[in-house]
């Protein structure tokens, strides 16, 4: 159910608001609506800008626990509004404010679907602020925050040879390098469907030529992130740094 919950979430078709309005209204039969899944609904909807704060609110007091104080955290900034994403960005990065659950519930919420590009208008500030989020915070939040944080940009992995050109705690540098390689990672996995050549990049020797400046390296730029959008983030920045590689 959680997939599906997820999946109707991110749908840009209007009819994943109804329908998750139909799970949530028990009308789908042989769901279990425990509190989790409701929370997961209402967090789906709150991604769509489809439910009112007080409807948050008022599940919030229905389930009062401190599961459900928590839950009710990272729905209420998984809306998509600029000021959402800031207020869950500072919540999450204020020393000592916030347990574990509650800085992955803010980060959830950050990261919803459909708000990519409010997201994305966070990602210089946060190669910023790496070492001050590493320095203030203890090593198991500031794993969370840098991990759940970090963007998934074509731009990310220019700023991270940065940093780790820098002098950076152990844990740190390798934190950084295991998420810029998995999102690589997911870059290399995604397949392309024309031959380099037909883009008119030239290969030579067994070798593969990114040029720096040229309209076919731009029109494969393009392609690749285009890719990346599909599958994993609805708009992404076009930069890129492209190398040579063979």
């Amino acid at each position: 159910a959680r997939a599906a919950i997820r999946a109707l979430a991110a749908t840009p078709e209007e009819s994943g608001t109804a329908r998750l309005k139909a799970l949530l209204s028990g009308d789908i039969a042989g769901l279990r609506l425990d509190p989790e899944i409701r929370w997961s609904i209402l967090r789906a909807l709150a991604a769509r800008n489809a439910v009112e704060l007080d409807e948050l609110e008022k599940e919030k007091q229905r389930d009062n626990t401190l599961t459900g104080a928590t839950e009710f955290l990272g729905a209420s900034h998984a809306f998509p509004t600029p000021e959402t994403k800031r207020s869950a960005f500072d919540k999450a990065l204020t020393p000592g404010a916030y347990s574990n659950a509650e800085v992955d519930a803010l980060v959830a919420g950050f990261n919803a679907p459909r708000s990519a590009s409010l997201q994305e208008a966070f990602a210089e500030e946060f190669f910023s602020r790496v070492e001050d989020i590493w320095a203030a915070h203890p090593i198991e939040i500031a794993n969370r925050l840098i991990r759940g944080f970090y963007p998934e940009l074509p731009m990310a992995d220019a700023a991270t040879t940065r940093l780790l050109h820098r002098e950076l705690p152990g844990a740190l540098r390798r934190i950084l390098l295991e998420t810029d390689t998995a999102w690589a990672r997911e870059i290399d996995r995604t397949p392309c469907p024309h031959p380099v050549t037909s883009w008119g990049l030239e290969v030579a020797d067994g070798r593969t030529a990114r040029p720096d400046s040229d309209s076919a390296a731009e029109v494969m730029r393009g392609f690749l992130v285009a890719l990346h959008r599909s599958r994993y983030r609805p708009a992404l920045d076009q930069s890129w740094n492209w190398r040579e590689t063979g």
